[in-house]
């Protein structure tokens, strides 16, 4: 029995080293590694700049209610083009009743008053006719007898003006017609028939009754990060895709760069405006997110390569050329890089289309999957 349980024991101190010396053993060799090789092709690179924004109209105006009422009736609705001038809808005036007390006791006085001095009147021409009274003591009088018509007649045009919003029959200047200022299309009315309005001044903005835009004149707004905004100018091209359709591509130009940035999420941003050339058919309409791109460098017909088998350092890049494949030989290749657009850089000496580059196998798998890219072989 004893014997038995020696055995047993030095089995087990046997399994435990050979276990060991299996482990330490495969994990100092670690996984084999698979390379790939890459080679230079001509095509086309640039260097981009995409922005992000939204689409809206140059002129856009708020109409507001230039008195206190009630929307008696709206006679337009968003989407409708409309003229100068054309009425969007009706207010129906609800006055101050301490404001509308003054104005009664206004025209009530200027009626006494001129009565009055109707009846001085009367009396200083029959004196005057008797040669009681100079000329001069009688126009004095008629002045008097015509100042207080003129009273009368501004004081009940005051009270008209407040109970109906306008001053004698002349209904294009009532501001109970609330008109359009310019020629576009309403885009919106934020009210209802009913709701309350109050008036525009220099104490509130007033309700605003409708937005009125000129939609034939669109502009594309963004913003550059700080990082970019050196590099763009005003009269760049500006090549815009709608979120809502990327079949439909605007053409643009940039005509402001915000000298001032703002502080979004910790990065600083500038404002970019772009006039659009609209289309002949279909609606732009406002708001539409949109993409715009600005090409600052553009190449031909280049010769390129991934920028992931390049090595940058401080005396120049250079790459893993392949100069025997059985077993994997390489050599340390410097090229000169031109133009890079983050995915691909132009190679302008260094490298012929024909050369294989050293790439990880990782990388090969990724350009594999990419359409017309690099030549790539995997090891």
């Amino acid at each position: 029995m004893k014997k038995i349980m020696t055995c047993l024991a030095v089995l087990s101190v046997a399994a435990l080293f050979i276990g060991t010396f299996v482990f330490l053993y495969g994990k100092s060799h670690g996984p084999v590694e698979t390379f790939g090789t890459v080679s230079p092709s001509y095509g086309d690179i640039s260097n981009r700049i995409l922005i992000t924004g939204h689409i809206e109209p140059r002129k856009e105006i708020n109409i507001k209610s230039r008195v206190a009422g009630i929307i008696q009736n709206l006679e337009k609705e968003a989407g409708m083009s409309v003229k100068k001038g054309e009425i969007i809808a009706t207010i129906q005036i609800v006055p101050e009743m301490i404001q509308l007390s003054g104005a009664r006791s206004r025209v009530e006085v200027a009626r006494i008053n001129l009565a009055n001095c109707k009846d001085t009147l009367r009396r200083n021409r029959e004196l005057f006719q008797s040669a009681s009274i100079s000329e001069s003591k009688m126009d004095e009088h008629e002045l008097a007898a015509d100042l207080a018509q003129a009273e009368l007649k501004a004081a009940r045009e005051n009270l008209q003006l407040i109970l109906e919003g306008r001053a004698g029959d002349r209904d294009t200047a009532s501001n109970t017609l609330i008109r359009s200022t310019i020629d576009g299309m309403i885009l919106s009315v934020p009210v209802k028939q009913g709701d309350s309005v109050i008036e525009s001044n220099s104490m509130n903005e007033g309700t605003n009754i409708a937005v009125i835009a000129d939609m034939k004149d669109m502009i594309f707004k963004g913003t550059v990060d700080e990082i970019d905004v050196e590099k763009v100018k005003t009269g760049m091209p500006v090549a815009v895709t709608l979120s809502a359709d990327r079949q439909k591509a605007l053409s643009g130009v940039t005509e402001f760069i915000s000298p001032k940035g703002t502080q979004t999420n910790g990065a600083v941003k500038f404002d970019l405006r772009a006039t659009l050339d609209l289309p002949g058919e279909g609606l732009l309409r406002s708001g539409y997110s949109a993409a715009g791109e600005i090409v600052l460098a553009e190449r031909k017909h280049v010769l390129m390569i991934d920028e992931g088998v390049v090595t940058f350092e401080e005396k120049g890049a250079f790459v893993n050329l392949v100069t025997g494949e059985d077993p994997l030989v390489c050599e340390r290749r410097t090229v000169t890089t031109g133009l890079s657009d983050g995915i691909h850089v132009e190679i302008v000496a260094g490298l012929e289309p024909g050369d294989k580059v050293k790439a990880d196998d990782s990388l090969v798998k990724s350009l594999a999957g990419r359409p017309g890219d690099e030549e790539s072989d995997v090891m």
